[in-house]
């Protein structure tokens, strides 16, 4: 009897914890990081005859974000050059993406949809045809690129997966208390024997 009562006790206690099991493992989740670059955040004169020029490079999921102001009409371009000396002409680009003339405020976000013959490489324009040589046009032009990079992250995660159906557990429960009586009993008459 009491050899049965531990066998019920053990079966009982295995299939409660067969229901229980948790388990832990690690596991990858994408992760999207938003980063940003300046290219110019700044003041700048330009004479009638001059301009600015801002290299930057933007790939295909990138874009960039321009504000600017001035106390005169500029005008701005956003283009591609393909000359290969090293005097571009602002007046005659080869590609132009955008474009916004005679105005004291730009507020433009661009993003690239093909891709360009010298890859990835833009060009932005501030030109001021109004301006006179003694009085430039003073212009603040903020440039600034964006994207989002997509990272691993390794997370730790609890699956609860058990080996046996829950409705084990309560065959399990029953079995250890009928394995405990068993037990009992066999001790009570075993000290009714002595």
């Amino acid at each position: 009897m009491t050899i049965a009562g531990l066998l019920l006790l053990l079966v009982g206690a295995v299939l409660i914890i067969c229901t229980l099991s948790i388990f832990t493992h690690t596991r990858q989740e994408v992760e999207l990081v938003p980063r940003s670059e300046v290219i110019i955040d700044s003041t700048f004169n330009i004479h009638k005859l001059e301009d600015k020029v801002l290299t930057f490079q933007l790939s295909i999921g990138q874009s960039i974000a321009i504000l600017a102001t001035s106390n005169r009409n500029v005008s701005c371009s956003l283009a591609n050059f393909t000359q290969t000396d090293d005097a571009i002409q602002p007046d005659k680009p080869d590609v132009l993406y955008f474009f916004q003339n005679d105005t004291t405020t730009i507020n433009k976000t661009w993003s690239p949809t093909t891709r360009v013959p010298e890859p990835g490489k833009y060009y932005l324009v501030f030109l001021a045809r109004d301006a006179s040589p003694d009085s430039p046009a003073q212009v603040y032009a903020n440039a600034t690129k964006t994207w989002t990079d997509i990272q691993l992250k390794e997370v730790l995660a609890e699956d609860r997966v058990s080996l046996l159906d829950a409705n084990y557990g309560y065959v399990g429960s029953a079995m250890a208390v009928l394995g405990i009586a068993a037990i009992r009993i066999a001790v009570i008459r075993k000290r009714r024997l002595n």
